[in-house]
């Protein structure tokens, strides 16, 4: 039986724009998407994520990476390029989810891109729990994430449904014993949600 409602951020609650990022910083820097998408950017990156460095070293790294010479202001900026808004179709199912069940995030992010969520969205302030990457010093698919979830909610793991859009993590996260659905659009969740018997939708 499901007593809680775990969502990823990216992707399920906020659109994703990585196009508007690499535009942006190409732009701004001179330099080619194929350059700016390189292997030690993503591995700088994923440090970010995982609470390794902080966003002060982050731009440090960068300037020298790519030999530029970026201010952390402008680069913080273009950094939340990646976030090109909220799914409204999605949050109105949050918010009715939210009247029946306990919710909570889990997300790979960082300060940066969940501050500029937490300020620009107003589905991500509803949540009262998030279980960061940047704070959990885990990356989803780790099994071990999903553990750490929900032994500090305070449920087994078959307690838990978990919804995200990449297929990795949903695997990763059915391994460990959650319920899960592997996030599309809004009318594919809301399907999933009722042969899941959990239908908020026939309340007004």
């Amino acid at each position: 039986m499901v007593k809680v409602i775990i969502f990823d951020l990216g992707g399920v609650l906020i659109e994703l724009s990585y196009d508007d990022f690499f535009n942006s910083m190409s732009q701004e820097t001179g330099l080619s998407i194929t350059e700016l998408s390189n292997q030690k950017a993503s591995k700088i990156s994923t440090r970010f994520q995982t609470g390794s460095i902080s966003g002060e070293q982050l731009h440090a790294e960068f300037c020298e990476l790519f030999n530029i010479n970026i201010s952390l202001h402008k680069l913080k900026e273009i950094w939340a390029k990646v976030l090109a808004g909220q799914k409204k179709d999605v949050a109105e199912i949050v918010s009715r989810l939210q009247k029946i069940y306990p919710m909570t995030l889990l997300s790979n992010t960082d300060p940066w891109h969940f501050e500029y969520c937490r300020k620009h969205f107003s589905v991500v302030r509803t949540f009262e729990k998030a279980f960061l990457s940047y704070e959990q010093h885990l990356l989803k698919p780790d099994p071990e994430f999903y553990k750490q979830v929900s032994q500090s909610l305070g449920v087994h793991h078959d307690e838990c449904l978990f919804i995200d859009d990449t297929e990795v993590n949903v695997k990763s996260a059915k391994d460990v014993g959650y319920n899960v659905i592997h996030f599309k659009d809004a009318s594919q969740l809301k399907e999933e949600l009722i042969n899941l018997n959990i239908n908020p939708f026939s309340s007004n």
